[in-house]
C-alpha cells in the first residue's frame, strides 16, 4: 500500500534539505545550497515538493516567464524511486505551467527519465553534443519541449 503523498509549493527555509536530496541524487554534479536558496528567492521561480508525513521525497524547480517555463532540476530520493512520485510532481509542475512551453535538458543516458518525459508528452527538439560528463567522458544532452494544454 502506498503511503500518502501530497505535493505543495516550496519555502526558502527549505533550501537546506533540498540541497541534501539533490546530493544524494545527483552526487558532485549536485546544485550548492547557495544555488538552490538562489533560485528558490527569485520571483520567476516555481518550486513543488512531494512531500510524506511531513518530510520531502522529492522536487522540482522551473524557471517561469510569461510565456515558457524550463525545468531546472528536478529528483525524487531514492526510496521513493518507482513509486510514480516523480511522475506525479512532473505533472503537477507542468499543470501549474498549463499555459507555457515547458522545456528541459536531460542526459541523453538517463533511460528512466527519458522514458518518464516522452510518457508525460514531452518530444525531443535538439541535442547537444557531449554536453554532461560522466567519469572521464561526455554524453550529450537531449533538449525536451512540452507544449502549453497538451493533455496528460
Amino acid at each position: 500500500m502506498q503511503k500518502a503523498m501530497t505535493i505543495s509549493p516550496i519555502h526558502a527555509e527549505e533550501a537546506f534539505e533540498l540541497a541534501n536530496i539533490h546530493k544524494l541524487a545527483f552526487g558532485d554534479a549536485a546544485w550548492s545550497l547557495e544555488q538552490i536558496t538562489s533560485s528558490l528567492n527569485l520571483s520567476t521561480t516555481a518550486a513543488y515538493a512531494a512531500r510524506c508525513k511531513g518530510d520531502i521525497i522529492g522536487f522540482i524547480l522551473l524557471q517561469t516567464t510569461h510565456d515558457e517555463a524550463e525545468i531546472l532540476t528536478f529528483c525524487v530520493t531514492s526510496d521513493w524511486q518507482g513509486n510514480k512520485v516523480g511522475e506525479q510532481i512532473l505533472l503537477h509542475a507542468v499543470e501549474s505551467q498549463m499555459d507555457k512551453d515547458v522545456f528541459l535538458e536531460v542526459a541523453a543516458d538517463n533511460q528512466a527519465a527519458c522514458a518518464l518525459y516522452a510518457k508525460t508528452r514531452f518530444v525531443i527538439i535538439g541535442r547537444r553534443q557531449n554536453y554532461y560528463k560522466r567519469g572521464n567522458g561526455l554524453v550529450d544532452a537531449l533538449t525536451f519541449r512540452r507544449p502549453r494544454f497538451a493533455s496528460k
